[in-house]
């Protein structure tokens, strides 16, 4: 196997063998030619996977017999703890048994079906329980998850009033979700008011917010409101008022609104590109969808090429997930480093970082260009 980081690959070789203390087994497995480049290909090419090999035996026995690499659409998601989801996805990447496109998807399903298991279980004997709707915000709202996503969720129910340990109740069952999901951040920072107030609302109440109060961010947030559990009808209803609400706001005022909002979520110029913070990257992208979602104008008046923005969206989370799996990072920004900026860019299938770099640019360009067109 050629490399261009061949210590990096002896450091997390070591590392893991270390470990594992290289049982008799390890020695058998590697015997197979084909697995054992794998293996050093993850060692290269994943950080994210070698970290999760170092700290936990029974993911290193999962990537032994073989079930780390069953495709992730093949198997049933809830049996999967969260960090085995991540191992084998961070591995399935490296080797190509799933493509960065699809992860998003997969990780939605996964989390759409544990989220939902753990709910049902803990709402079946509640006197609410066919009066609420658990709903998804953010990344996980839209789908658009990568390794390093939170998880924002909204609580409603109707007629709380009749329900006086319901705050009580849903508090339990978020930290439920969290001693389920250990390691994913799970939040409803983005309910009314904020961390500031009650963790779930009545829907009257919501649509009073809506109506009264709501600043133009707090409803372009809940462009990406999505149905997760509970009453469906109670969801729709919540969510067509939402609809109403935005359609009847000021166009001037949106705009306005959303390009200082924009401003304020825009990075310290240090020189690096964040691919999500940078002007021309994925909240410019998102700030388009959301003023289209928010003000539902006629296709025909802008002068997007739509096709373009949503290959440059995707082109951008490829870099995301595919950084986060590399490097294992939370971090957004675009390596400096020469050599961890070429590993990127032949990961992203680039003959090397030149060209890398001018598709980069090229797509940013474009990206502020339609941004320009919706806002100025």
């Amino acid at each position: 196997m050629s490399s261009i980081d061949p210590d990096i690959v002896l450091e997390n070789f070591t590392r893991v063998i270390r470990n594992a203390h290289f049982p008799k087994i390890w020695f058998e497995e590697f015997s197979d030619y084909k697995f054992f480049q794998l293996f050093l290909s993850l060692c290269e090419r994943s950080q994210k996977s070698i970290d999760l090999f170092a700290e936990d035996k029974f993911l290193r026995d999962k990537f032994l017999s073989r079930e780390s690499l069953i495709p992730l659409s093949g198997i049933n998601l809830p049996n999967l703890s969260l960090k085995d989801f991540h191992f084998r996805a961070s591995i399935q990447l490296t080797a190509g048994i799933i493509k960065s496109e699809s992860f998003a998807g997969l990780y939605t399903e996964y989390l759409n079906q544990r989220i939902s298991s753990i709910a049902k279980d803990f709402v079946n004997d509640k006197k609410w329980r066919n009066n609420f709707f658990i709903a998804a915000m953010g990344s996980y709202g839209s789908s658009e998850l990568s390794f390093a996503s939170d998880i924002d969720l909204v609580f409603v129910v109707q007629e709380i009033q009749k329900y006086s340990s319901i705050q009580n109740d849903i508090q339990r069952l978020l930290l439920n979700l969290k001693e389920n999901l250990p390691g994913l951040e799970i939040d409803c920072r983005l309910r009314p008011e904020g961390k500031s107030s009650q963790l779930v609302w009545d829907i009257e109440d919501y649509k009073k917010y809506f109506t009264n109060r709501a600043r133009i961010w707090e409803l372009q947030a809940f462009t990406k409101c999505r149905f997760v559990l509970g009453n469906d009808t109670l969801f729709n209803n919540f969510y067509n008022h939402h609809q109403k609400i935005s359609k009847d706001k000021d166009l001037k005022l949106v705009k306005s609104e959303m390009m200082e909002m924009r401003k304020k979520l825009l990075p310290v110029n240090d020189g690096s590109v964040n691919i999500k913070k940078s002007s021309g990257c994925l909240y410019d992208i998102d700030f388009i969808k959301s003023f289209i979602h928010l003000t539902k104008p006629e296709k025909a008046s802008l002068k997007l090429n739509f096709e373009q923005l949503v290959n440059n969206f995707n082109f951008l989370k490829q870099i995301e997930l595919l950084n986060q799996n590399i490097f294992n990072t939370r971090l957004s920004k675009i390596p400096t480093d020469e050599l961890k900026l070429k590993k990127l860019s032949i990961e992203c299938g680039f003959e090397n970082s030149k060209y890398f770099m001018k598709k980069l640019i090229e797509v940013i360009q474009q990206n502020r260009n339609y941004y320009q067109e919706i806002f100025n």
